[in-house]
């Protein structure tokens, strides 16, 4: 079951919104994967929220991040909570839950292809990697996954089929699909 842990009604009603953009079958799949959703309490680093991450120092970045995913926890970690940030995040927790425990969208051949094919990127962070390209990917089918103050042309999902019509068809098509329902013994 998706958990969303975090003090303040108000940002758990800000994850939601975000989250229901994407629509039921995405909500599936971060469910059934049992992922988790971790607002960190101002002042709080993401070392103490995180066995996982407290290996790779990120506190320690001349400038840490908004948010984080960490596959082997199947988590989300937010510092700074807006829309662009849960948007991309979320995306990354879906990629792990499509791929059963590692990313999809480094297994997946049709994935992999539309990557190597990609000229024009959504955004620039898109063009860093192909798990990355994913995110930014599905953060623009969100269309509220964007912060006004961000220098980066916002991701939308008209922008996306500009860019990358192969991709936004695919990427739709991906996130209305629901997860098959596990066979249940008689």
């Amino acid at each position: 079951m998706l958990t969303i842990i975090c003090s303040n009604t108000a940002h758990a009603h800000l994850i939601n919104d975000v989250l229901g953009y994407y629509g039921p079958a995405f909500r599936a799949w971060l469910d059934q994967d049992n992922t988790r959703i971790v607002v960190l309490k101002p002042n709080e680093l993401y070392r103490d929220a995180s066995p996982c991450l407290r290996q790779y120092n990120v506190d320690d970045w001349p400038v840490a991040p908004a948010g984080l995913f960490c596959v082997p926890e199947a988590t989300v970690y937010i510092r700074t909570l807006c829309r662009m940030t849960i948007a991309h995040e979320v995306v990354h927790a879906y990629d792990r839950a499509r791929g059963s425990g590692a990313y999809f969208s480094a297994a997946d051949p049709t994935v992999r292809r539309l990557f190597s094919e990609a000229r024009n990127f959504v955004t620039p962070y898109a063009a860093v990697s192909i798990d990355e390209w994913f995110a930014e990917c599905g953060r623009a089918l969100n269309g509220s996954g964007n912060n006004p103050q961000s220098p980066w042309p916002e991701a939308t999902p008209q922008r996306l089929a500009e860019c990358d019509p192969s991709m936004y068809e695919y990427m739709s098509t991906l996130i209305a699909q629901p997860p098959a329902r596990e066979s249940v013994a008689a």
